[in-house]
C-alpha cells in the first residue's frame, strides 16, 4: 500500500514539474514574442476599383477572401490614389509623398527621398519584394532598401500573374527569417484588359466589365493563397497586413479606335473617381482597432508609410506628407478633409466629402461635381458655384506650394524654370529638415 502511495506521489510530482516547465517555457516564448517586432505585409494591386469588391458594398461580386479579411480588419471606404498611373502611384505608396513633392526631392540632392523598405531595414527588418511587372518597377528607386527584389523574367513582356507570384513566393519563403520581415507583394489585376483587348469582337462595355469582374474573382483566390503562404512566417495576430489598390480602372478610357493589330487601346487616364477610388484594408491586431469597422473619412495612399511606421513604433520623419490611419481609427478623427490627385501637368483634382473639382491645364476648363447628389461625376455644375471654385483654387495653390511647385507656373502649363517661392511655413520645415540631417 505504501509503495502505491509513493508511486502516486512520484506520478503527480512529475506532472507538476512538467506543468511548471511548460508554463516557464510559454512565458519565455511570449516574452520573446513581445520583444520581437511584428512582420509587415504590404499587398498592392493594380487597377483595382473599390466599388467592385463585396466588402465595399458590391453584393454581386464574389470576393470571399477579401470580404473575410475585411471582417477581421479595418476598411477605409473613402480611400483615393494620388495618380491614376500604377508606377507613379506606387512611388507615393512607398515614399509617403505626393507625386509633385517626390519629383522635387528626387532632383534635390540635399533631401533624402524616403522609402519604406529603407526605413524598416534601418530598424532591424529584413526586406523582400515580389513584383508582377519588370518594365514598370525595374529601377533604382523601387529597389532601394530591399534584401530581396524578385522580378519576373524578360519573357512575356516582363509580366507575370498572381499565380506565378505565389509560386515564386512559396519557393523562397521557407528559408528561415531570423529578423522581423517586411514583404511587399505587387499584383497586376485585370490582365485581360490592362493594356489592350486582343479581339476585334469587343465593342460592348458590358463585355469588358464582365472580363474585369472575372479577373477580380480570380485574383481574390490568389491573394488568399499568398496570404496563407505568408502565415508560414508566423501567426497573423503578431503581424501587420495592409492590402490596397494602387489605382482604379475607368472603362471610358477605352475607345472604338483600334491599332494595326485590331486591338482596342486604352487612350489615356483621367481624374474621375473610377480611376482614383481604391480599397485600403488594414489588419493590425496588436493595435487596438475595431475589427470589421468601416471608416468613411477621406484617406489617401500617401498615408500608407506613416500608418505602417506608426504601427511598429518607428518615429515619422518630417519629409512624409501623409498621416497615420491608425491615428484616425483610434482617435475617431478625420485624417484628411481633402484628397489631392494629379496627372502629369494635364489635370489636377481636389475633393472633400461634398465637392469634386478637376482642372484641365491645357484648356483651362474647370469641372465641379456634387458627390452627394452626383457620385458618378456626370453633371458639371462649375458655372453655378463661383464661390466654391474660388475656395478650391486657394486650397490647390497652398497644396502646390507645399509640394514645392510654383502654382502660377504649374497651372499655366508653362515650361519655364523659376526658383521656388517658399512661404514662412515652408522655410520652417526646411530648417527642421536641416536640423535633423535630411538636408545637407
Amino acid at each position: 500500500m505504501k509503495n502505491i502511495k509513493n508511486h502516486i506521489l512520484i506520478y503527480f510530482t512529475i506532472i507538476l514539474l512538467l506543468f511548471i516547465s511548460y508554463n516557464i517555457h510559454s512565458q519565455s516564448k511570449r516574452s520573446r514574442s513581445k520583444r520581437r517586432k511584428p512582420n509587415i505585409y504590404l499587398i498592392t494591386i493594380d487597377s483595382l476599383r473599390a466599388d467592385f469588391l463585396g466588402c465595399y458594398g458590391n453584393k454581386k461580386m464574389k470576393t470571399p477572401f477579401l470580404d473575410s479579411f475585411a471582417e477581421t480588419g479595418t476598411v477605409f471606404t473613402h480611400a483615393f490614389c494620388q495618380h491614376p498611373d500604377s508606377l507613379k502611384s506606387h512611388r507615393t505608396i512607398l515614399s509617403g509623398t505626393y507625386p509633385y513633392f517626390f519629383n522635387h526631392i528626387q532632383k534635390d540632392k540635399d533631401i533624402k527621398t524616403p522609402h519604406l523598405a529603407e526605413i524598416l531595414k534601418e530598424n532591424g527588418y529584413s526586406t523582400h519584394a515580389f513584383i508582377s511587372s519588370r518594365k514598370a518597377f525595374n529601377n533604382s528607386f523601387f529597389k532601394k532598401g530591399f534584401d530581396t527584389f524578385n522580378l519576373p523574367s524578360k519573357k512575356n513582356s516582363g509580366e507575370r500573374t498572381a499565380e506565378e507570384i505565389f509560386k515564386a513566393l512559396s519557393s523562397r519563403i521557407h528559408n528561415s527569417v531570423k529578423k522581423p520581415a517586411f514583404f511587399w507583394i505587387h499584383l497586376n489585376n485585370a490582365p485581360s484588359i490592362s493594356n489592350s483587348i486582343n479581339t476585334t469582337n469587343i465593342s460592348s462595355l458590358k463585355e469588358m466589365v464582365k472580363k474585369y469582374k472575372k479577373d477580380i474573382t480570380s485574383l481574390d483566390k490568389q491573394i488568399e493563397k499568398i496570404y496563407h503562404e505568408l502565415k508560414m512566417l508566423g501567426p497573423m495576430y503578431r503581424s501587420i497586413t495592409l492590402i490596397c489598390g494602387a489605382n482604379g480602372k475607368d472603362f471610358r478610357n477605352f475607345v472604338s479606335k483600334k491599332d494595326k493589330a485590331g486591338s482596342t487601346k486604352e487612350t489615356g487616364k483621367n481624374l474621375y473617381n473610377t480611376e482614383l477610388h481604391v480599397p485600403i484594408i488594414l489588419s493590425a491586431p496588436m493595435v487596438d482597432l475595431n475589427k470589421g469597422k468601416k471608416y468613411k473619412a477621406i484617406v489617401e495612399l500617401v498615408d500608407v508609410v506613416p500608418t505602417i511606421l506608426r504601427a511598429v513604433g518607428i518615429p515619422l520623419t518630417p519629409v512624409l506628407q501623409g498621416e497615420s490611419l491608425i491615428h484616425l481609427a483610434m482617435q475617431r478623427k478625420m485624417v484628411h478633409e481633402t484628397a489631392h490627385s494629379s496627372l502629369d501637368k494635364k489635370y489636377i483634382s481636389f475633393q472633400n466629402n461634398v465637392w469634386k473639382y478637376i482642372y484641365t491645364i491645357k484648356s483651362k476648363e474647370e469641372e465641379l461635381y456634387n458627390l452627394r447628389k452626383d457620385p458618378k461625376e456626370i453633371k458639371n455644375i462649375a458655372a453655378k458655384y463661383p464661390k466654391v471654385l474660388e475656395q478650391i483654387r486657394t486650397k490647390i495653390t497652398v497644396w502646390l506650394k507645399d509640394c514645392r511647385q510654383d502654382p502660377e507656373e504649374y497651372l499655366s502649363g508653362a515650361k519655364i524654370n523659376k526658383k521656388d517661392i517658399l512661404s514662412e511655413k515652408e522655410q520652417e520645415v526646411l530648417q527642421i529638415l536641416e536640423a535633423l540631417g535630411y538636408i545637407h
